[in-house]
């Protein structure tokens, strides 16, 4: 298939440049659409089918063997990690064999990831329990997401009135939550409530 397109001679170079890759864009776009979104159990017209794809893409989330999402699925606080500190661009170091949690088996494919977090001070890693496999809350991923790209939470600690109606001001997530209000990464329902406790899936 060939796009032909005409420049007029009088056109502005710079112009007819970002026509051209405008075009080219626009073809690559529709010739790739069709296969690009191929998860089994997603529709294609699911208005978030770009995101999981542009997540999978760049290795952040992952597709599992069988083709399917699984969208609805809960995230673990060690998928959650993971994801926080791949979004993060923070790798692993050297694993030492040691994660830092009496309830963590060293054998486990996220020990390394949880020793890593500790070092880099990510998560406190004291020897108590570090509950894996437990599904993470909107709080505790925030709390990691934050943590791993280095937000600067020292101008929210005097903004934590009136972030949402379930959100006390004294809770230690309220700084997490008040910057997520301002950047909008945290949508905030008409009715005015986070549920800071609520668990989150992959969707």
């Amino acid at each position: 298939m060939n796009i032909i397109i005409k420049i007029n001679k009088k056109q502005h170079p710079t112009k007819a440049i970002k026509r051209i890759i405008f075009f080219y864009s626009l073809f690559i776009f529709l010739c790739t659409t069709s296969s690009l979104y191929a998860f089994d159990d997603i529709p294609t017209n699911d208005p978030y089918n770009h995101m999981f794809q542009h997540l999978v893409d760049v290795g952040i989330l992952s597709s599992y063997q069988d083709g399917n999402f699984y969208p609805s699925h809960f995230i673990s606080r060690a998928e959650a990690l993971k994801i926080a500190m791949s979004a993060g661009g923070r790798g692993w170091t050297e694993y030492q064999g040691d994660p830092g949690f009496s309830d963590i088996d060293p054998n486990e494919w996220y020990a390394p990831i949880v020793e890593s977090a500790v070092r880099q001070k990510i998560i406190n890693g004291n020897n108590g329990a570090f509950r894996p496999s437990e599904s993470v809350t909107k709080a505790e991923f925030l709390a990691f997401l934050f943590r791993a790209t280095n937000v600067d939470f020292n101008p929210f600690f005097t903004r934590k009135r009136g972030i949402a109606d379930d959100i006390d001001q004294e809770a230690w997530y309220a700084p997490h939550f008040a910057y997520a209000k301002k950047y909008q990464i945290a949508h905030l329902p008409a009715d005015n409530n986070y549920l800071p406790y609520r668990y989150l899936n992959r969707k």
